[in-house]
């Protein structure tokens, strides 16, 4: 990971193990990523959402990174 941030991914628990049953969502598609490190999906490598980015699903669902953590690890959201 490239900067600390919050990680949305979205389990799909009707597909089985090794079908590809977790999705990451991307907070910056398409970039290319940040790293080349071995072993790294490098595109997703920047994908957690930092303060002020959204994160809208196709479904309807949203959800907005308000602020930084303030304790124990809390971040807010709206």
């Amino acid at each position: 990971m490239c900067r600390p941030g919050v990680l949305i991914y979205k389990v799909e628990a009707d597909v089985d193990t090794g079908m590809g049953p977790v999705k990451v969502y991307d907070a910056h598609r398409d970039s290319g990523g940040c790293t080349r490190s071995p072993n790294v999906q490098a595109e997703l490598s920047d994908a957690p959402f930092g303060v002020g980015e959204t994160f809208r699903d196709p479904d309807g669902v949203s959800a907005s990174r308000s602020r930084e953590s303030t304790r124990r690890g809390r971040i807010g959201w709206r």
